[in-house]
């Protein structure tokens, strides 16, 4: 048997981003009246009467964060709300916020509760909660050496029966009938977990740098806000249907790393990962940009760690009434710097620039004319392609990439006007025999030409590819036209 205790917490009122409390306090208006559920030692009613002047009432099922809560709080109630419903109490009513600060996961009917605790807000109320992430990298990391150790608070509490990632989530509070307004989360790289003494470094290092860059690797929390779905809101409790086979498709992924300067340069702590999908033609990658941080005077873009090509479509930044500020369609201008990195004039497969990243630290650079209060940016791009070694080397050599796609280009174009030749001059059995024996050696002569070109390279676009192909083709023509005759 599980025993109870007091989770105790303390709360930072200057706001500090890795703890849930600190957070939700932020988000909470002076004056509310508040519904603290789950208010454990009561650290958050606290600060919020002391620092906001707002009315908290406060749940707990443990007798003693119930004796805590008897002098901190306006008014205290121990309940089990697995076992019995909201106390039908007419003060606890018309809240401008309820908090469901880590509760939620201990609750075998969550969705029941949910439900309840919406119906108690005045009309324009919200429900503001945390959850833990289950997707987070200490989690993945212990199930890649086999192990889920359960611990006595944190993510794997030992009291949780509900376990959320973000899909689970989403999917949680529509099956509850509620409205997501906004998504925040607290963040935490494995070394400050509970899960500390974890050594990572002992997995491969491409399992390793996958897992820790999956998109909500680092979140620690889940920090939701909601509100009903609708005006009516229902008290009729959720019907849940479970898939008897899970329901989702292992996605592959890609990292790219964006900096933003408002004023003090770049630096980790102005940065943010976005993640596109790899195989994905040409997709849409929308970029977070911090806000309340003043006018942004800069960005930079890291591309993905290895040599690759990307296919490049556009770059969007719009303000909060979304007009454009930038749209860059990758060409070069005073406002761009490239590092280690080249805009070729090949195409690829939708038509769009090649950009050619040569090395770990690859970067695009962006300044604006002038400081912008940029509220969205979006990233038009194209899956990476991976580039053998001497491709990315062969790019600072003499001639560079682009030299050599010349060539390759020059040597299809030489292959269709060969072709438009012979069509047109070949009258006779006779002389079609001859030319084809003509063209048949010029074409071992460009084919191994290509072979050797296309060894310095992984990526050929389009045109190259179709060219290779035309001369394989003509070659079997030809040798089917010799064995006819």
């Amino acid at each position: 048997m599980v025993t109870t205790h007091v989770y105790q917490r303390e709360i930072n009122p200057s706001f500090a981003s890795d703890d849930s409390l600190a957070v939700i306090y932020a988000k909470i208006e002076p004056g509310s009246r508040v519904l603290d559920v789950g208010a454990g030692s009561g650290a958050l009613g606290r600060v919020l009467k002391k620092n906001k002047q707002c009315i908290v009432h406060g749940l707990t099922y443990n007798p003693d964060e119930a004796l805590l809560l008897q002098d901190a709080y306006d008014l205290a109630v121990q309940v089990d709300l697995e076992k019995e419903a909201l106390p039908n109490n007419e003060d606890m009513v018309d809240y401008d916020v309820v908090v469901c600060a880590d509760v939620l996961e201990h609750l075998r009917n969550a969705h029941e509760v949910l439900v309840q605790l919406v119906q108690r807000l005045r009309p324009g109320g919200r429900l503001i909660f945390s959850v833990p992430n289950v997707s987070h990298v200490a989690i993945t990391v212990g199930l890649l050496n086999g192990r889920f150790q359960r611990t006595h608070e944190g993510l794997l509490d030992a009291t949780h029966v509900n376990f959320f990632e973000r899909t689970s989530l989403d999917k949680f509070c529509a099956d509850a009938g509620v409205l997501v307004v906004d998504r925040d989360a607290v963040y935490r790289d494995l070394a400050k977990t509970e899960y500390a003494g974890i050594d990572s470094t002992a997995l491969p290092d491409s399992v390793r740098h996958y897992v820790e860059r999956l998109p909500d690797a680092g979140v620690y929390q889940f920090i939701w806000t909601v509100v009903p779905a609708n005006e009516n809101k229902s008290s009729a409790l959720p019907t849940i249907v479970y898939p008897s086979r899970p329901d989702f498709d292992v996605v592959a992924r890609f990292e790219m790393r964006v900096y933003f300067d408002f004023g003090a340069g770049f630096s980790e702590v102005d940065s943010v990962s976005v993640f596109g999908v790899y195989g994905d033609a040409m997709q849409d990658i929308g970029i977070p940009v911090p806000q309340n941080k003043g006018s942004l005077r800069a960005f930079r873009l890291d591309w993905p760690q290895w040599p690759c090509a990307i296919e490049f479509a556009q770059l969007v930044c719009s303000n909060a009434e979304g007009h454009c500020i930038l749209h860059w369609n990758g060409a070069w201008s005073e406002q761009i710097i490239f590092d280690q990195c080249v805009m070729l004039t090949a195409r690829g497969e939708s038509g769009f620039p090649l950009l050619m990243i040569n090395s770990k630290k690859s970067a695009t650079q962006i300044t604006l004319t002038k400081p912008e209060d940029v509220a969205a940016m979006q990233l038009r791009v194209g899956s990476p392609y991976r580039l053998l070694a001497g491709f990315a080397s062969a790019n600072q050599s003499s001639g560079g990439v682009q030299h050599k796609l010349d060539d390759l280009k020059a040597i299809a174009e030489q292959q269709a006007e060969l072709l438009r030749y012979i069509s047109a001059q070949v009258v006779t059995v006779q002389d079609q025999q001859y030319y084809w024996q003509a063209l048949n050696q010029r074409l071992d002569v460009q084919e191994r030409k290509l072979i050797e070109l296309q060894q310095n390279f992984w990526v050929i676009p389009v045109f190259l590819k179709q060219a290779f192909n035309k001369i394989k083709l003509w070659k079997r023509n030809s040798d089917r036209q010799d064995g006819a005759r």
